[in-house]
């Protein structure tokens, strides 16, 4: 959980989302600055859940492990899109 002005979230790198099944997204910060007290930030399933919400400091690798041993290696460099969530299996 953090706090930030609406200001200030235009300066904040952006947000990664991962579900509990997998459902990545990455969202500009400054597209959360909105008027309303509530706002949909991902959508979930009803048989999943949020498990954790990260900026995204600098072009590091996001690795993602699954309890079945699956692994999941996305690029977080400027070009990658993950504006479309993905899933991991």
């Amino acid at each position: 959980m953090f706090t930030a002005a609406p200001s200030a979230l235009e300066k904040l790198p952006d947000l990664i989302f991962v579900t509990a099944r997998g459902v990545i997204k990455r969202t500009a910060a400054a597209e959360y600055a909105v008027r309303s007290r509530k706002y949909p930030a991902l959508s979930v399933k009803k048989d999943d859940r949020p498990l954790d919400v990260r900026f995204a400091e600098g072009e590091n690798d996001l690795l993602l492990l699954s309890t079945t041993g699956g692994i999941m290696q996305i690029k977080m460099d400027s070009s990658t899109d993950l504006s479309q969530s993905r899933v991991l299996y």
